[in-house]
């Protein structure tokens, strides 16, 4: 990749973010949780929220 950067400038970028494959990404809110509380919306309510505003966004363009 080093040297594919030489001539495709986005390839520079890759051995940079490689560790974010090699490694399972774990995503830990409780810092966050702690100070603001644990509140989520429901996956399917925010699904069927978020494809509702693209319909009506999409329909408008």
């Amino acid at each position: 990749m080093k040297i594919a950067g030489l001539f495709i400038p986005p390839a520079r970028e890759i051995p940079e973010i490689l560790y974010e494959f090699e490694e399972d990404f774990v995503v830990d809110h409780s810092s966050y949780a702690s100070i603001f509380g644990d509140h989520s919306t429901p996956l399917e309510e925010s699904l069927t929220a978020t494809v509702e505003w693209y319909r009506t966004a999409s329909v408008k363009h």
